[in-house]
């Protein structure tokens, strides 16, 4: 067996945890959330919690609830 095999080999045995595998996303525009983000929490919501990229995609999903 070659070195690059057996390095193949054993990075097939690495598993990575389910927050790192799923990339949380913006609930309007569905871009990957920035480390500092905007929730929108309303627990007579399912779901009651809402993670924005900015103000501004807070405020268009908001806009787009009412109406």
């Amino acid at each position: 067996m070659t070195y690059k095999q057996n390095m193949s080999d054993s990075f097939i045995d690495i598993k990575l945890p389910e927050s790192l595998k799923k990339i949380r996303k913006c609930d309007w525009c569905s871009k990957p959330l920035p480390k500092r983000h905007v929730i929108h929490k309303n627990i007579g919501q399912d779901p009651p919690e809402h993670k924005f990229c900015s103000r501004t995609c807070k405020e268009n999903w908001c806009h787009a609830q009412k109406s």
